[in-house]
């Protein structure tokens, strides 16, 4: 890492842990030349709102969940740090609430019930929700999790019709369901139909682009930490400091040294797990004896990168006026659910200029190991310059290693398993 990068990693890691509004914009105002192409978006207690995309939790065990834990949020970059010098900062934002494959499973049997039946109360919560014109609502992680899908003829016939589906959920009637209780769209059956086979078109034209690829290796990347984790709790179950340190120190060597990376969020829910074991319900079908742990942690995979994908959208450049684009994630998986709440970023860090994000966390990692009574294991090893640097040297080859990686670790859980 080139020393002028290093000094900018320095300045960005200061602002995110400075403790008042006041602390970090003196230190962006000393620093403003070097992180000009910086934007930051920090959790707070006030601040604006974006739009919907803040967490809600509905009656029928859905929920809506961003990346931070608040409902407000505050955003520091040139533009807007201008306008507060000379007063209050106002910005245009757009923002969306994406649909899981789960969200959509749990809502397509009322979308078509063709007899019109009444939708029970707390799903009429949600759909009442869904309708409002000011709510935005994309199908993007279902797009991602099922374009795999698309040489399947059989799941073709399915994703189409919950293509359909989405076409009806964006355009729901609310007056008649506010009314009737009933869901209809306020579009006719050949609009629908038209609207799928667009967005079914989409699906194929972006079935092989780069951005494909780069997200494929992200779940990847997920599938392969899950893996780690999961193989290091199978056979180590117990919670006690030393095994605890043993499995820490297991996982944080495979990141730093098989796949060159460091993931703060997949860390703090390793720690996690190695301390609660299935008491961590996201992990609870992770037993041994289980035929189709490979699968299960597939899908689990799916679950964290939707929480990756809310990160990366962030960093979309908005069209027209708007400065920021947020979105949020609506789904019905509990267990993910728990997972999004284990851990909400308290900032996030992106330049403007590239494709990487900086998320932040409280407490952090390196806080969280070190609060264990009667651990060993230390962990601020893996952060010196260093050790960032020799990852940084290594990310390309192990890159390109990565379905050796996977293939290696299947082979090991399916041994330790015994399935």
């Amino acid at each position: 890492m080139p020393d002028t990068q290093r000094m900018i990693s320095d300045i960005i890691l200061f602002i995110c842990e400075a403790k008042t509004k006041k602390e970090r914009l003196f230190l962006y105002d000393e620093f403003s030349p070097l992180i000009k192409n910086y934007k930051f978006v920090f959790a707070s207690e006030d601040g604006g709102i974006p739009g919907y995309a803040f967490n809600k939790t509905f009656t029928a065990g859905g929920a809506i969940r961003s990346i931070f834990k608040t409902k407000n949020i505050w955003v520091l970059d040139p533009e807007t740090r201008e306008e507060m010098k000379t007063g209050s900062s106002s910005y245009k934002a757009d923002y969306s609430i994406a649909f899981d494959t789960q969200a959509l499973s749990y809502l397509v049997p009322y979308l078509s019930n063709k007899k019109g039946a009444s939708i029970p109360l707390d799903f009429k919560e949600v759909f009442e929700f869904i309708a409002y014109n000011e709510v935005n609502i994309d199908p993007l992680p279902y797009y991602y999790e099922n374009q795999k899908n698309l040489e399947d003829g059989i799941k073709v016939d399915k994703i189409y019709d919950n293509l359909k589906a989405y076409a009806v959920l964006k355009t729901l009637d609310i007056d008649w369901l506010k009314n009737r209780g009933e869901i209809r769209s306020t579009l006719q059956e050949a609009e629908l139909l038209k609207d799928a086979q667009e967005q079914m078109s989409w699906l194929y034209m972006n079935l092989n682009t780069r951005a494909k690829d780069d997200l494929s290796l992200l779940h990847l990347q997920l599938y392969c930490l899950l893996l780690k984790m999961s193989l290091l709790q199978l056979k180590y179950p117990s919670s006690e400091a030393s095994i605890y340190d043993k499995k820490m120190m297991e996982f944080m060597d495979f990141c730093h040294l098989e796949l060159a990376f460091i993931p703060q969020r997949e860390t703090v829910i390793a720690h996690t797990y190695f301390k609660q074991g299935q008491k961590l319900r996201f992990f609870k079908k992770i037993q041994k004896n289980k035929s189709n742990l490979k699968s299960i942690l597939n899908n689990m995979a799916w679950d964290l990168f939707h929480i990756r994908l809310l990160e990366k959208r962030l960093m979309i450049k908005p069209i027209d006026s708007e400065r920021y684009f947020f979105s949020a994630l609506l789904t019905f998986d509990k267990d993910l659910i728990e997972i999004m709440d284990l851990c909400p970023a308290t900032s996030c860090v992106f330049n403007i200029n590239d494709n990487i994000l900086l998320p932040f966390f409280k407490p952090t990692l390196q806080q969280l190991v070190q609060a264990e009574e009667d651990s060993n294991f230390s962990i601020n090893n893996y952060f010196n310059h260093e050790a960032i640097l020799s990852r940084e040297t290594r990310m390309g080859n192990t890159i390109n290693n990565i379905n050796n990686i996977v293939e290696q670790l299947e082979l090991e859980i399916i041994s330790v398993s015994g399935k």
